[in-house]
């Protein structure tokens, strides 16, 4: 199974039922494991209490199945998204570089409050991080692809309670950019300009980036699945802007739509035990009127009135898996990253479609381009295509390296 990461911190019931993040407790990210049932047991709470399904949001994290918005758009749409956001975003910084170098005097010119913000937030990134950034812009760091890509974003998690709260006072007032050290400043604007360029299509992506699915992915999984301390909805369009209003949408969750999403998936699970008890040992009658019922409702007509449970199951099967592969598809999740930040949706989703299979979801080939999945098994990350060609590649190099080294041997 893909590994994903969920970012969870206490969760209690506010007004109107809507689920909060209790004042002061932290964020913390959490790699997801031992959630193959996390399907059924968030089926459980389509009748649950309050405090029970504050409960659940503590421990697995909020659903954000709002994904499927205005910043998580897949596909080429998406692309052309990041490319422009990047290289307007490059564009403000070149403004906002020659009002800092001047003196940062006055105000920060029209339209560039937000850029100067996300300039002042880089600064703030704790030397090592910050240290470790410019190593990558400088050459003198190698970045591996064999670790874990969103320790990253794990880190980010760690300084976000320091950082964040202080948006909104620097969008609000971006000219106290000029309080901070003029030599962090600099090299928060140098970070800023490479992130543009990156976004923008005008450098190449880091490694770490190109596991998360490139920028194009990273512009929609950060709004749909991290924290709201680190989605900074102020500085993507301002206070008044759609993107800033999908963000700010996406934290409201209550318990009536917990009730909701559990009571959905609770038919996907009883559903799920029909197929499974029509392969393997059979169905009542009853059961089998129901299991021709759903199969009915998700082919839009009915199946031959003598078709045996066994072939039913198998048409509902593949009728329920391309579906649940068409919702995380929708919302950007499909298929699934072999590390990938979700929500608790995402990955009920994942463990009901892997549940319905009896098999793990593939995952991504590793090579760029490369639209292929593989099995996600312990240590493979190329398809089979991929991978043939990188084992022929290592054999070519090694027969230049032997006939060389023969060539240059002294005559015998």
């Amino acid at each position: 199974m893909p590994v994903f990461y969920r970012y969870v911190t206490e969760i209690e019931v506010g007004p109107g039922g809507r689920l909060l993040p209790r004042p002061g407790a932290a964020w913390r990210p959490e790699p997801a494991r031992g959630e193959a049932s996390v399907h059924r047991d968030f089926a459980r709470l389509a009748s649950a209490t309050d405090r029970r399904i504050a409960a659940f949001a503590s421990v697995h994290g909020l659903l954000r199945r709002q994904a499927g918005g205005v910043l998580s758009q897949t596909g080429p749409a998406m692309a052309v998204k990041a490319a422009t956001v990047g290289q307007q975003g490059l564009d403000d910084a070149e403004i906002a570089r020659d009002w800092i170098d001047a003196g940062a005097k006055g105000e920060p010119p029209a339209g560039t409050a937000d850029t100067v913000a996300t300039v002042a937030m880089f600064a703030s990134l704790p030397e090592p991080m910050l240290a470790t950034i410019e190593a990558y812009l400088d050459g003198r760091a190698e970045e591996t692809t064999g670790g874990d890509p969103a320790t990253g974003l794990a880190a980010l998690a760690g300084i976000a309670p320091v950082i964040g709260p202080r948006v909104p006072d620097l969008v609000a007032q971006a000219s106290r950019i000029r309080e901070l050290d003029p030599d962090l400043v600099q090299r928060g604007l140098r970070v800023n300009e490479w992130v543009s360029r990156v976004f923008g299509g005008l450098d190449p992506e880091p490694a770490s980036i190109t596991a998360l699915g490139g920028a194009t992915s990273l512009l929609g999984l950060i709004p749909a699945a991290l924290p709201e301390i680190l989605t900074a909805s102020e500085l993507l369009d301002g206070a008044d802007g759609p993107q800033t209003a999908y963000v700010e949408g996406l934290a409201t969750e209550t318990v009536a739509d917990w009730r909701q999403a559990a009571q959905a998936m609770g038919h996907r699970v009883r559903t799920t035990d029909l197929v499974h008890r029509a392969l393997a040992t059979g169905l009542t009658l009853e059961e089998k009127r129901d299991l021709a019922r759903e199969c009915a409702a998700l082919a839009g007509f009915h199946a031959p009135a003598g078709l045996s449970a066994v072939d039913l199951a198998e048409r509902t099967r593949v009728l329920m898996t391309r579906m649940i592969e068409a919702d995380l598809h929708a919302l950007g999740a499909w298929p699934p990253l072999r590390y990938a930040v979700a929500g608790l949706h995402v990955r009920t989703l994942v463990a009901a479609w892997a549940a319905l299979t009896d098999a793990p979801p593939p995952v991504p080939c590793a090579t760029p381009g490369c639209r292929n999945t593989h099995p996600a098994t312990r240590n493979r990350q190329y398809c089979d295509a991929c991978g043939a060609d990188r084992r022929s590649a290592r054999t070519r190099t090694r027969r230049a390296v032997q006939a060389r080294a023969k060539g240059q041997a002294p005559p015998g």
